[in-house]
């Protein structure tokens, strides 16, 4: 639904889309393609691709909207949505008027959106000039139907699970990447920790540094790329957080929207770890027990700790 000659049809048909657009003029010939989708009976896997601008706008229930969405598309399918608000000049003498729903101008519609789809692609534009007069407010969003989190990309790994004594030099390691990731990011770091075994002293650990980084939009592209020139890859994505690591996997760089009780939890047992040597030792004791397994991924050793972990943090009060 569009005009077909914006930037967004231009990123579709570099990517091999054919693209037809139309472009309804007011907004009930919007509410009415809105209610033609709804009431439209695809079949499952249906559609290889759809592409939406104001139709979210207009949504009356956007999770069951996204819903049939994800049950229409092909599992390798493509969706790209074009969301935007403006301002007509003279309408306000001092900032700005949006003319969309608060949904549509907080996190929540993203959330929504990962939480169906696989990201690849993410702009969002604080202003811009339509060459008409108007100043809009808005966003691109592209992804695929989302087969489950985590996305681990580039696959899943076997590995073996080796715990080392704790060393000191972890510290100094963290205060390293500290440096490189403010450096990258600048006023992007909200708040940056050291979390994981290696921040406990007196606790074996997986020689890999876990560092916490807040931020106000961890799925950000700018973020992504920044972090990339930096040296750090993309390894994990999921609906509120991305995990970067270094090129020798030896650094987890955690990214998490400012704000996350996530951030509170890993802060919490971290700190729970530290100041309490019996669950201290108790998960170094389950960490050893699961280390003498074979795991097909690495990332299952971790899911295998769910169990203690809130277990400690029950303990704490967290």
């Amino acid at each position: 639904i569009g005009c077909g000659t914006g930037e967004l049809t231009t990123i579709l048909r570099e990517r091999g889309h054919f693209v037809v657009a139309v472009d309804p003029k007011a907004p009930e010939a919007l509410d009415a393609l809105r209610v033609q989708f709804e009431s439209f009976d695809a079949p499952d896997h249906y559609f290889d691709a759809v592409v939406m601008q104001l139709v979210l706008h207009h949504a009356h229930d956007m999770d069951t909207l996204l819903d049939k969405v994800v049950r229409t598309m092909r599992p390798d399918g493509l969706i790209a949505i074009d969301d935007y608000g403006w301002e007509r000049p003279g309408d306000v003498p001092d900032g700005w008027r949006e003319e969309r729903s608060d949904l549509h101008t907080s996190s929540a519609m993203l959330l929504a959106l990962r939480r169906r789809f696989v990201q690849q692609l993410y702009v969002h534009r604080a202003h811009f000039n339509d060459g008409d007069g108007d100043d809009r407010l808005g966003f691109w969003f592209i992804g695929t139907p989302a087969g489950g989190w985590p996305l681990f990309v580039g696959g899943r790994e076997k590995r073996k699970v080796v715990l080392a004594e704790h060393n000191p030099e972890w510290r100094m390691r963290f205060e390293v990447e500290r440096r490189r990731i403010v450096g990258a990011l600048g006023g992007k770091v909200r708040r940056i920790e050291h979390i994981g075994s290696t921040s406990v002293p007196g606790l074996a650990a997986k020689p890999i540094v876990d560092i916490l980084v807040a931020v106000d939009d961890p799925l950000d592209d700018e973020t992504r790329d920044a972090l990339g020139r930096a040296g750090y890859t993309l390894r994990v994505e999921e609906p509120e957080h991305r995990m970067y690591r270094t090129a020798a996997a030896d650094v987890h760089v955690h990214l998490w929207p400012a704000g996350s009780p996530e951030i509170e939890r890993h802060l919490a047992f971290r700190d729970r770890l530290r100041s309490h040597a019996p669950d201290r030792e108790t998960y170094e004791r389950v960490k050893r027990e699961l280390a003498r397994r074979d795991w097909n991924d690495v990332n299952d050793y971790a899911n295998a700790k769910t169990v203690v972990v809130s277990q400690i943090l029950a303990s704490a009060g967290a």
